[in-house]
């Protein structure tokens, strides 16, 4: 059986926007987390600066915990361009793999190669 009460008095304050984005953020890097590390794979991925448009290429078998390490400002190549975001990955079976693929990514030195490989996912 199922009672609904309702309880008079004032609703709650709605969130801020600040509160909205660190609840969004949490729950992205939590269903990230979820979703990467359920099997022992490595991704390439491709990081956007929200402030300077720049991308960054790296390797990890964790996404969630890299991306929060890029975001806390831990890797210095990255710290200039905080807040960083998730545009592209491509998943490996073997760190040797990964590391290949992000290295031939890196060679290309092309962002037109890197928007490129961006666009075939949105398609």
């Amino acid at each position: 059986m199922i009672h609904n009460h309702e309880v008079g008095g004032s609703s709650p304050p709605l969130a801020t926007k600040r509160e909205t984005m660190k609840i969004v953020s949490l729950f992205s890097y939590l269903e990230l987390s979820k979703l990467f590390s359920i099997r022992m794979s490595y991704l390439v991925y491709i990081l956007k600066s929200k402030k300077t448009g720049k991308h960054y290429t790296g390797c990890t078998s964790n996404i969630a915990t890299r991306l929060e390490k890029h975001n806390a400002g831990a890797t210095k190549s990255t710290r200039t361009g905080i807040p960083w975001y998730l545009v592209y990955s491509e998943t490996y079976n073997t760190k040797s793999e990964a590391l290949t693929r992000e290295k031939e990514i890196k060679n290309k030195k092309s962002r037109t190669h890197i928007e490129r490989l961006i666009l075939s996912v949105a398609d």
